[in-house]
């Protein structure tokens, strides 16, 4: 997984397979709860939720399709749910599969303000991994040559408050700004 080597993570392979392991077991775990308790309904869904960003990490395509479909069906999401996880996993997908154009359109939808924003307005956003979204919003575009797009996004994406778990992500687009100069 190239994006481990970036963030110096060693040993990520070997943890990533036991996460993936152990969420099977959560969702289980869980799965066996949620009808006398919401919270477990929520933790089955986060549960796949991961397994989905798993699968989306490892370009596991048959897992990734797999976990969306979960996800699509899973009743927390489909009673909860603002469109958010389950957009944000079709467009991940989509990028996955390689349709840029239709993945880079899913994301605008998802995050329709990065057109006006700027450097001073994203220090002020405060949605948790928003880079994360950026980046690969940034390379939907990309993939279909809109590369000033890409830049401008991924720019935004750099702008953000380091916390709310941005930094990983931040040094993932600050490697593909490098690689457009």
């Amino acid at each position: 997984m190239e994006f481990v080597a970036v963030l110096g993570l060693s040993g990520f392979s070997r943890a990533a397979e036991r996460f993936l392991r152990l969420s099977k077991k959560g969702e289980i775990y869980f799965k066996a709860r949620e009808e006398l308790d919401t919270t477990a309904e929520r933790w089955v869904m986060n549960v796949r939720a991961h397994q989905f960003e798993y699968a989306y990490w490892a370009k596991n395509r048959e897992l990734a399709r797999t976990a969306r479909l979960a996800l699509e069906t899973d009743p927390w999401i489909q009673r909860f749910d603002n469109g958010r996880i389950l957009g944000m996993a079709r467009a991940r997908l989509l990028l996955l599969d390689r349709k840029g154009s239709e993945a880079a359109s899913a994301f605008r939808k998802l995050v329709p303000f990065v057109g006006g924003l700027t450097a001073r307005s994203a220090s002020y956003r405060k949605e948790e991994a928003l880079a994360w979204v950026l980046l690969d919003y940034g390379s939907a575009e990309r993939s279909c040559g809109r590369v000033a797009a890409a830049r401008k996004i991924w720019e935004a994406g750099m702008s953000l408050r380091a916390d709310a778990g941005n930094t990983p992500y931040q040094r993932l687009i600050q490697r593909e700004l490098e690689r457009l100069s």
